[in-house]
Parts: C-alpha cells; sequence; structure tokens
C-alpha cells in the first residue's frame, strides 16, 4: 500500500515554485495576499461551516449568499445571477431541463462539454448536432457558423433551444450576437456555455478591447541556456533575425465581446478557470432580454406549484419570457449539491469584490503581461502561435477555409458534412474570433510535438493546461504575474535554442500547409537524436503523407448516424469494438468532449486513436483500467 495521497502530491508539487498556465485563475495564494485577501487565506479552515443562523440558504436566497450572487449582476449586468458550487457543469445541466421539454430536442454543438451529454440522458432529450468548423492546420474545432444554426433550426423546427461553447477549450469563440439573432427569430432560447470565457466581460467592462497592434521586432533576449551562455544564445537570435510565428504584420490584441452583450438568453462562466474563485465555483447568468421576450412552451416544461402560485414573484413570467426563473431555480437545487461550500461561495464574494474594487487594474496588467509575451515570442524562430494578424485576417479563419479543401481526401476517414461540391469550390464565411488569453503554441518545427514539449516545460517548472497533437495550450489567469510570463518565454526560448538542428524553416504562405512540415516520430520514441543537431540542409525532407493532426482532426468532425440502443450491453475489449454500437460515452479528458457517444458506432480509427492516447497516458472517460467499453450487446 503507497503512503502517500493526495495531500503529500499537492505540497511535493508546490514545494517546486511552478508557474501555473492551467486552471484554477487565481494562481495560488499569493494573489490574495497581494489583494487585501490575506487574513481570508490563514483562517479558510475556520469559515467553512454549514446552514446555521444567518448564513442564509442556496436554494432560497434571502440573506448574504443573495448578496453575493447580485454583486455578480452588477457586475455582468444581467437580470439575475446564481452561483454554483458544483461547476459549469450543473449551470448547463439546470439550464438545458429548464428550456427543453422532457423528450424534446436540443440543437447542440458536436463539441460541447460531455455535461450538455449528461443533459441529455436525464432528460431523454434528443441532440441534433452542430458541427464546428475544424482547424486542420492545428487538429482542432473551431467555430460554430450562424449559417450551419439558422440550417438546423429550419430543418428542426420542434427544437427548444440551442447550446454551444464559446470560447471553446483553446479560445475560438463564435460570433454569438448572430447567433443569437437567428435563434431568436425562431423564437427559441440560446445557451451559451462561456465556462471559458468568464473574463471576457471585464475586458469589455474596463474599456481594454481596444485594439493593439504590435509590428514584428527584436528585443533582447531574456532566456539563459547554462550550456551555451546567454551571450550565445542571444547571439544565435539575432542573426536568424525575428520568427514567422506571428504573422508578417505583426499581431494584433483584440478581445472577443462576451456572451451577455451579444443577447445570449443564458450564460454559464466557470469564475474559477481564469478569475479568482476556487476550482469547482462558477456563475450563471440570466440576462435582461431573455426576461423582455416571450417564448411559448414554459409551461410544457414546467408546471410545478411556484409558477401555478399566482403569488409568486415568477409567477408574471410565465408564458412572457424564454426563461422560466421558477424552472430553472427547481433543476438548480434538484441537481446541486444539498451541502453547498461555504468556502466556495465565499471564494466567490471574494473575487466579486476583487473584480469590483481593482478589477480595472487587474485587467490591464493583465493585457500588458499578453501582449508583453506575444511580442517575444516573435523572436523565437518559427515557433507558431495562434493569433489574430495585423492585418485583421484571422489564422484560425484562414487554417478553416485551406481545411475545407482537404476534407475528402482522406479515404475511407469519415463522411463529411461538407457533401456539397459547390461548397468546396466556394467555402462559406469563417466566424471565428480568438480569446488572446489562451496561448496555443506549436513547437513542430523543431521536431518536437505537443506531447514532448509539455513534459519539456514541465521539467523547468512551467505547467500547462491542455495537449492537443503539436499544440500546447497555456490558460492564463487573472492571478498571472509578468515574472510567470518571463519565465514561460525563458523555457521557450532555451528549448527552441536547444534544438535549433531540428528546425525546419517555412516560408509565411507555407506555414499553413500542414503536410510540409516535419514528420514527427511515433509517442515513445527518442527523438533527441544526432539529427536533431544536424542542419536543416542536411536532412532530407519527410516523405509526404497525411498528418496525424488532419486525421485527428478528421475523426472529431466525423458524422455518427444515431442509431438505437439495445437493451442489453457488455463490456468488450477495444480492440473487438469496430462496428459495434457504442452503450456509453467514449471522453478524452482534457478536453472532455465526447469523441463518441451513446448510440454511435465504433470505427477502426477511433478504436486506433484511443489506443494511441491511452498509450501517451491521457485519460479517456469510458475505457476501463482493462481497456474495455461498454457496447450494446449483439443479439
Amino acid at each position: 500500500m503507497r503512503d502517500t495521497g493526495v495531500t503529500d502530491f499537492l505540497f511535493a508539487h508546490a514545494s517546486g515554485k511552478p508557474v501555473s498556465f492551467h486552471m484554477p485563475g487565481h494562481k495560488g495564494a499569493k494573489f490574495y495576499k497581494k489583494n487585501g485577501y490575506g487574513k481570508f487565506m490563514k483562517n479558510i479552515a475556520d469559515l467553512d461551516i454549514t446552514e446555521i443562523p444567518g448564513a442564509d440558504n442556496l436554494f432560497q436566497t434571502e440573506g448574504i449568499i443573495e448578496e453575493t450572487a447580485d454583486k455578480y449582476a452588477d457586475l455582468y449586468e444581467v437580470e439575475k445571477s446564481y452561483l454554483l458550487i458544483n461547476g459549469t457543469s450543473t449551470g448547463l445541466i439546470a439550464s438545458i431541463l429548464a428550456t427543453v421539454p422532457k423528450g424534446g430536442k436540443l440543437i447542440m454543438a458536436r463539441n460541447c462539454h460531455k455535461s450538455v451529454f449528461n443533459a441529455l440522458r436525464l432528460g431523454d432529450i434528443t441532440p441534433i448536432y452542430a458541427y464546428p468548423d475544424v482547424i486542420f492546420q492545428y487538429g482542432i474545432s473551431g467555430a460554430v457558423s450562424p449559417e450551419e444554426i439558422e440550417q438546423l433550426l429550419h430543418d428542426h423546427l420542434d427544437a427548444a433551444a440551442v447550446i454551444l461553447p464559446s470560447p471553446n477549450y483553446y479560445g475560438i469563440c463564435s460570433d454569438i450576437k448572430a447567433i443569437a439573432e437567428v435563434v431568436h427569430k425562431y423564437g427559441k432560447v440560446l445557451i451559451v456555455d462561456q465556462a471559458h470565457g468568464a473574463h471576457l466581460k471585464f475586458f469589455s467592462k474596463f474599456g481594454l478591447r481596444r485594439p493593439v497592434i504590435s509590428r514584428p521586432g527584436g528585443g533582447k533576449v531574456m532566456a539563459v541556456d547554462v550550456r551555451k551562455g546567454a551571450e550565445a544564445q542571444a547571439e544565435y537570435y539575432r542573426n536568424h533575425g525575428t520568427g514567422q510565428s506571428l504573422g508578417e504584420k505583426g499581431w494584433k490584441w483584440s478581445m472577443p465581446l462576451p456572451a451577455e452583450e451579444c443577447g445570449a438568453d443564458i450564460v454559464v462562466n466557470s469564475t474559477h478557470k481564469t478569475l479568482g474563485s476556487f476550482t469547482q465555483s462558477a456563475v450563471l447568468n440570466v440576462t435582461r432580454s431573455a426576461l423582455d421576450a416571450p417564448v411559448g412552451h414554459i409551461a410544457e416544461v414546467y408546471s410545478g406549484y411556484v409558477v401555478e402560485d399566482p403569488n409568486s414573484k415568477y409567477a408574471d413570467h410565465k408564458g412572457q419570457s424564454r426563461i422560466d426563473l421558477a424552472a430553472l431555480e427547481d433543476q438548480l437545487q434538484a441537481i446541486q449539491s444539498t451541502s453547498p461550500s461555504y468556502l466556495l461561495m465565499a471564494s466567490l464574494d471574494v473575487n466579486a469584490d476583487i473584480i469590483r474594487d481593482k478589477g480595472k487594474h487587474l485587467f490591464n496588467e493583465w493585457k500588458r503581461n499578453i501582449i508583453w509575451f506575444y511580442r517575444k515570442a516573435a523572436t523565437i524562430p518559427e515557433l507558431r502561435v495562434m493569433t489574430v494578424e495585423a492585418e485583421e485576417r484571422s489564422l484560425v479563419a484562414e487554417a478553416a477555409d485551406k481545411s475545407i479543401h482537404k476534407l475528402k481526401k482522406i479515404a475511407g476517414m469519415f463522411s463529411s458534412k461538407y457533401d456539397d461540391e459547390d461548397l468546396l469550390e466556394a467555402p462559406r464565411r469563417q466566424t471565428g474570433s480568438l480569446d488572446n488569453t489562451k496561448i496555443n503554441i506549436d513547437m513542430s518545427a523543431y521536431g518536437i510535438d505537443g506531447n514532448r514539449l509539455e513534459a519539456m516545460l514541465n521539467e523547468r517548472g512551467v505547467f500547462p493546461e491542455l495537449v492537443t497533437g503539436n499544440i500546447v495550450m497555456l490558460m492564463t489567469g487573472i492571478g498571472n504575474s509578468r515574472k510567470d510570463f518571463k519565465r514561460l518565454y525563458k523555457a521557450l526560448a532555451e528549448i527552441a535554442y536547444t534544438h535549433r538542428g531540428a528546425l525546419v524553416k517555412l516560408s509565411h504562405d507555407e506555414r499553413l500547409e500542414y503536410e510540409k512540415r516535419l514528420e514527427l516520430e511515433g509517442p515513445g520514441e527518442d527523438q533527441d537524436t544526432e539529427q536533431d543537431r544536424t542542419e536543416p540542409s542536411q536532412r532530407q525532407a519527410a516523405p509526404p503523407a497525411d498528418s496525424f493532426a488532419l486525421k485527428t482532426a478528421a475523426l472529431w468532425s466525423k458524422r455518427r448516424p444515431l442509431h438505437e440502443l439495445p437493451e442489453e450491453k457488455e463490456w468488450v475489449p477495444l480492440e473487438e469494438c469496430a462496428g459495434r454500437i457504442c452503450a456509453g460515452s467514449i471522453i478524452p479528458y482534457p478536453p472532455g468532449i465526447p469523441l463518441i457517444c451513446p448510440g454511435e458506432e465504433i470505427g477502426a480509427e477511433e478504436i486506433q486513436y484511443i489506443k494511441y492516447l491511452r498509450q501517451i497516458g491521457d485519460k479517456v472517460i469510458g475505457v476501463s483500467a482493462e481497456g474495455e467499453i461498454v457496447v450494446g450487446k449483439d443479439l
């Protein structure tokens, strides 16, 4: 039996003075101490109570909890805010069950969080999938287009609501304003999972969305390689000039608008991810417009006594607004814990007070630090960073435009949503914008894939949030300091310098052509070879091949028809599941998005991908320790 546990691990990790570019957003005790809440941290165990007299009740707020919720309503400028102590997941589930009748239809992005799929099961709801654009350059999901939503609403007039994540895990935002106009034109409810964008409102509120253009340029190299010395490393960067990573015309800071300002009805924010509350805390916002406009099916969703009671403060809303607050509150009390943590609620209160009192300064510093990092990143040759370029052309949109033409070139991989040949010749408008606080980096030009880069950063005390293919996503937060960004830059510059022999120089126009990049070796192989240290001119280019990222993205965009689930189920080894109907959800975590959903057929390509993820140590929910998954039993 092991003699260590969670506590020992946490103390050991903290002792290494790590730099956190993962959730939570506060990044540690120093954030609270710096902002006047050292006493809160010092006495935290003494603040862990239950519903004693005067402590209010989360499910019937009339006192201190209501006051904290009102702080968020004021901060987000919405009609009503609810504190969540079981994360955004509960807010999403409650919102769906309160707006979609049992057995009804929900139009949902296929890249929704797994909690949305759980809501389907709880409400016996039929999903109508909206497929996001696929960014094959990076092997990730992009934005969901208004055109996609409108087509689905037109085809499914009986759908009750629409839900999508924006930003997604990588910071790509959909055009919520345009989508809201479409959804409301059809008289439906729009729910936005803004778990990764709780901060967007405050960049807007404090006037920090104004574009800042950074032109390519040098700068003093801050990194130090202990083997070669700072002088030699700086000389290398001076000789090679700036990289192409931020575009030929530079980079532009421009933050997307929050969903609360774009017409969404319900917006759920994970304040713990990027702001200053504790992990598992969140806030659900109901916007003012949601209670001003009518929708027809509310009585079918909820016929509880609160609405039936003519004295209820919500009685006037029945049949007159898109959101029934009584139905929403009933679902929240049904799903959230009956023992709500006062520590989580206290952290939400502290977070609200800090943003109210010091928000403009903190968010301005956050913006300045990110701009500093992107400018410094431009000095590292061929370090690719997902950005919006100064010429107003989004790399996300540019890559998606080119990706459309690759969809049918992967023989036997999948049935594409782009079946219309006219669409292939004239790709529709791309709508993705980017949240600059998510730093997505790619060092595949150095022969370093995402998993290896993450390990190298960990060795240097920097801990990212997510790895997907060649991308490492670093989640910045309100608690990150300039010192954190300097350590990140130092680590990346050192990695680039020590692997400079493997660098494959690409022109600006070529860098979007993924198959022209260095072909990476398979997982588990040692890539730090003598070839890494040879000059690029002395090495042969990798043979043309479909890239791993291209195939990965194809799997995530694959349209799988829904089959009726057999009543009998069985656990079957993964290798024997090709052609079987999945009876559970197969969810790589992170990002927590189902690759295969219940009722979908499992293909050989999916099995190969799942085995790869498990081989490199990624968690895949739905696969047992013995490598089995639950499928419908063949009769």
